[in-house]
């Protein structure tokens, strides 16, 4: 994030991790695989979070206001260089997928809450 994706060479990573350059290319082929793993790795944790603020035992305005606020934490956040590389053309096969990943993760437990506020009598939804 520091120096963006393509100010950040492969002796950049190695030098931080304190490993050696043969190693980066046993696991990664390019610094492209790399950041893409990272991608994945960002979208696993953002998913996993968003799925535990629907699981809390909260209510449901208190789970809307955690989620607009870690939305907007995260915009913040993400107006970075490696975010900004997410959106170029030949990685929105990559973005799309992560952004399918995310919606995915979160079905079972939106269908469960949507579920516990119908049965609580809060919403009235119906699956179609």
């Amino acid at each position: 994030m520091k120096n963006g994706y393509e100010n950040t060479s492969v002796g950049d990573i190695v030098e931080k991790l304190g490993v050696a350059q043969g190693l980066f290319y046993y696991y990664f082929k390019l610094k492209d695989e790399v950041y893409r793993a990272a991608m994945e790795q960002y979208t696993d944790d953002f998913a996993a979070r968003l799925v535990s603020i629907v699981l809390e035992a909260v209510p449901l305005a208190d789970k809307i206001e955690k989620i607009l606020k870690y939305m907007s934490d995260l915009i913040g956040e993400s107006e970075h260089a490696l975010m900004d590389k997410a959106h170029l053309a030949e990685h929105i096969d990559m973005d799309n997928r992560l952004s399918v990943h995310v919606a995915q993760s979160l079905i079972e437990p939106v269908i469960g809450m949507i579920e516990e506020l119908n049965e609580k009598g809060v919403t009235d939804i119906k699956k179609y």
